[in-house]
């Protein structure tokens, strides 16, 4: 990870490495460092996928709802990243939702 932080202090606009990077910490659950690289970039909406699969992470899901609307608004609802996206913060919210159903089930 360190290469990629000497490229970038070289090199602030080398695409290849900041993609790399940005992966690499996606692959490491290292959300809040994904999310200050993306938010460092000219054009941070160039990564808005990465920017809601960071939030969902986080457990800011209404932040991810949030970006995940404008996100529709621009590629549509069938977009492959929409569906992706939209298909982990329903299963959060499921997730979040099981104990509740759990106890409602045992009380009946």
């Amino acid at each position: 990870m360190s290469f990629f932080g000497s490229v970038l202090r070289l090199e602030p606009n080398d695409v290849d490495a900041r993609r790399t990077k940005l992966f690499l910490l996606l692959q490491t659950e290292q959300y809040n460092e994904a999310l200050n690289l993306i938010d460092s970039n000219e054009d941070p909406s160039q990564h808005s996928y990465e920017r809601g699969y960071s939030l969902y992470r986080l457990q800011r899901e209404s932040d991810a709802r949030k970006l995940l609307d404008i996100i529709k608004q621009e590629k549509g609802e069938d977009d492959r990243g929409v569906v992706h996206l939209e298909a982990q913060l329903v299963s959060f919210q499921f997730i979040q939702m099981s104990p509740i159903l759990t106890l409602t089930v045992e009380l009946s």
